[in-house]
């Protein structure tokens, strides 16, 4: 095209500009590969939180104690190091056996194929799906999370279900098909 004012030539490398930036950005991250969320939809149900909050001020009434409870469970023998998705499963331990909605104490599994063990000797996985990414990068999709639980449960192992990156209608279609499964005793639900 013919260029009649030096307006029009402005706007047209502006344009250009903002083109090659957005097509370096979009370069950039699919040089790391990394996911672009979508927008948060995840969603804890504060009356399960609130349980959790209790049960911890009352069996761990000096937040040290229950600090470092939670640095005993956080060790991953897997990565031979605590990584912060063993430290939220450390977390996740430590409340759950204050809760008493698993047989204390629990100690982690030695071998890292699950989480933890409890005292009566049956071993527990800590699983946790994000509807915060699409089903094509990583995100929640109903069949993955089934065949993933599927497999826990074949292996011998219950699951805790870690609900922090579910979005409210994953989490109850997720309820039904554990419901429909008859799952409901391998299962416990966090928070």
């Amino acid at each position: 095209t013919s260029l009649t004012t030096p307006a029009d030539a402005g706007r047209l490398t502006r344009g250009m500009n903002t083109r090659l930036r957005r097509g370096k950005q979009y370069n950039q991250l699919r040089k790391n590969k990394t996911r672009r969320p979508l927008p948060n939809r995840t969603y804890v149900d504060p009356k399960r939180q609130a349980a959790v909050d209790k049960a911890v001020k009352a069996k761990y009434p000096n937040k040290i104690k229950f600090l470092r409870r939670i640095i005993s469970l956080s060790y991953d023998p897997a990565h031979g190091k605590a990584t912060p998705n063993s430290k939220r499963e450390g977390y996740i331990g430590a409340a759950l056996e204050a809760q008493k909605r698993l047989p204390g104490p629990i100690t982690r599994e030695k071998t890292g194929r699950s989480e933890f063990v409890d005292a009566k000797g049956q071993m527990w996985d800590v699983k946790g799906f994000n509807s915060n990414f699409a089903p094509k990068s990583g995100g929640f999709t109903l069949k993955k999370a089934v065949d993933k639980l599927k497999r826990e449960f074949d292996g011998g192992e219950k699951v805790i279900l870690d609900t922090r990156y579910l979005s409210r209608k994953d989490q109850r279609s997720l309820e039904g098909e554990i419901k429909n499964r008859r799952w409901e005793k391998n299962v416990i639900w966090f928070p």
